[in-house]
């Protein structure tokens, strides 16, 4: 008897467990869920830049010039992801106000050329791998520039001047990091070649090769 009644109430428990797991009165864990990437943001941020303003005049190839840029610089970007898995596929733009500028060596006529770029916007393509709050990503696209150069002789009277929007191509990586579900920080590094500047000296054409390197820390709003 004791046999059929343990029977009894081992069915009844094995029937009833379903029904109870399904019991909309009992309370539900909570399943946790990621941060998603995907979604619009602005930002403001800010670095340093350093690298070269070459010059090159070939009608007197002795006459060139080697400049070392260095300065800080500071502005906003915007964009926009798309994570599918740990993927993350966006665009991005921005535009910065710059203190980098240069004054080259002499050459062994006494010439020396002052470059300053004022401004730097760009426009680039961007992959990450992203775990949880944290991602990693390449990017790279258009980089443009306005640039400033006067070539000068000792002692500092100008022979030539330009100014010229230069465009150009960039390519680099960052880290970045969700303090919080709309906070995105991140440290960026990139290297730009802005191409080159065209001016006229009296013995004939010249050409200023502007490239720079730069990094970067930021902190965006996520919509």
């Amino acid at each position: 008897m004791k046999r059929v009644l343990l029977s009894v109430v081992a069915t009844a428990a094995l029937w009833a467990a379903p029904s109870l797991a399904a019991d909309p009165g009992a309370p539900m864990e909570e399943i946790p869920v990621g941060f998603s990437w995907t979604g619009a943001y602005v930002g403001v941020q800010g670095g340093y830049g350093w690298g070269t303003s070459d010059s090159t005049f070939p009608p007197s190839p002795t006459a060139a010039t080697y400049g070392d840029l260095d300065g800080f610089l500071g502005g906003i970007y915007a964009g926009a992801n798309w994570q599918t898995g740990n993927f993350v596929f966006g665009i991005e733009a921005d535009a910065n106000i710059s203190s980098v500028d240069a004054s080259s060596d002499l050459n062994p006529f006494g010439e020396y050329i002052d470059t300053d770029v004022n401004w730097t916007a760009g426009l680039r393509g961007r992959i990450g791998y992203a775990i949880d709050r944290w991602m990693v990503y390449g990017t790279g696209g258009l980089a443009v520039a306005d640039v400033d150069m006067a070539a000068r002789v000792l002692p500092g009277v100008s022979f030539a001047t330009a100014d010229e929007t230069l465009v150009g191509w960039t390519a680099g990586a960052g880290l970045e990091h969700a303090f919080t579900d709309r906070l995105i920080g991140r440290a960026e590094y990139r290297f730009s070649d802005f191409g080159e500047l065209d001016f006229v000296a009296p013995a004939g054409p010249g050409w200023l090769d502007v490239k720079m390197h730069t990094v970067s820390v930021g902190i965006a709003y996520k919509f």
